[in-house]
């Protein structure tokens, strides 16, 4: 029977080269025995090689085959659109004839013609649902990345993505003064970065952004004070840039002023075309000036998803619930405002008022 075998990737938009085959048995098969379904990694170019080793090794071969590459792969080092290639080599394999068996190794599922083949009903994940909300008019999905805070609001990550509607309202004035972490304990282990190093990032972008830098976000990172304060479960770190990288469709541009020590995420200050408003943004694939002349290395608005209406409003949300994670992990402090927080979460506590950064289209 002829057949098909294609691994890939949704989260990383990537797809491997499709192994073309004439085969003694399904192809399907042979995925699932050879253990090519995740056993050997969730990279599908390092699966892809892994599975044409282990049908070399049979014996006797369980059909001929041979590996082609998918059309339309960009070449190395141009700058592309990596959501709009891999969406057009989905939607191009899927008319193939036969359709091929796929291998989804974000998920770890294998189907064919839409029907998972494996593994069985009881063993799937539950799929990945995008929970980020989408108002109209808002320029990208909004939704807050942040961590369990115990029995109140479980995580089964590093980081979870939470509609606005699940976040309780921040209750103290956003003055842009930060007279509030003004007032909290410093902390031997803290985001705090080179202070000379963010100065002289600072004073570029000042010097390189003609229509100006919202004046809170100038206030914070010329006060290593206030970086003083604010601490870390996941271990991220202030990593000001010194340059704004424009988004690809010209929706504005970001400034990457924080950053997970794993790359998990990055957090970007978003300026408008104008330059008149901003916001907070969070980013997976770009991380920053350095890396923007690279291939896909500007940033994409489906990368984007808007965190805080504010800097100070996304400041104060990231500072609460990690002081909150130390206080409910480690029997620390309880943060000035963490039990009316988590008092949001307790069983029919989710009836407050949306914080008004809401009403300005951020959170």
């Amino acid at each position: 029977m002829v057949g098909v075998v294609i691994f890939h990737s949704p989260g990383e938009l990537q797809a491997s080269a499709a192994v073309h085959g004439w085969w003694q048995r399904p192809p399907a098969e042979l995925v699932i025995e050879s253990g090519a379904c995740g056993g050997f990694g969730n990279d599908v170019h390092d699966s892809c090689a892994a599975f044409v080793g282990w049908l070399f090794s049979q014996s006797p071969m369980p059909g001929s085959f041979r590996v082609l590459s998918l059309p339309g792969l960009p070449w190395a080092g141009e700058d592309h659109d990596p959501w709009g290639w891999y969406d057009r080599v989905m939607a191009e394999i899927a008319g193939w004839d036969p359709p091929p068996v796929l291998v989804d190794l974000d998920d770890f599922l294998v189907t064919h013609r839409d029907e998972v083949l494996w593994p069985p009903p009881e063993h799937r994940r539950s799929r990945r649902t995008d929970r980020r909300s989408r108002p109209p008019g808002a320029p990208f999905p909004i939704g807050w990345y942040g961590q369990g805070l115990g029995e109140f609001r479980p995580g089964h990550s590093t980081y979870e993505c939470y509609p606005p509607e699940e976040l309780p309202p921040i209750r103290v004035p956003l003055t842009g003064t930060f007279d509030w972490l003004r007032a909290a304990p410093e902390h031997s282990r803290s985001v705090a970065p080179n202070p000379e190093r963010t100065a002289a990032a600072l004073e570029r972008l000042i010097a390189e952004t003609p229509a100006g830098l919202p004046r809170e976000f100038v206030e914070f990172f010329r006060s290593p004070a206030l970086w003083r304060r604010i601490r870390s479960c996941t271990d991220c770190y202030l990593r000001l840039d010194s340059a704004a990288v424009g988004i690809r469709d010209g929706s504005g541009s970001l400034i990457r002023f924080l950053s997970d020590s794993q790359d998990c995420k990055h957090w970007h200050l978003w300026r408008s075309p104008c330059g008149t408003r901003h916001s907070v943004v969070a980013t997976y694939r770009f991380t920053g000036s350095e890396h923007a002349h690279l291939k896909d290395g500007r940033p994409h608005p489906r990368d984007i998803t808007t965190c805080a209406g504010s800097f100070e409003e996304f400041v104060h949300r990231f500072w609460l619930e990690n002081e909150l994670w130390f206080a409910l992990h480690d029997k620390g402090r309880m943060p000035e405002g963490g039990e009316d927080y988590l008092a949001f979460y307790r069983p029919g506590g989710q009836g407050a008022e949306p914080s008004a950064a809401a009403d300005r289209g951020g959170m």
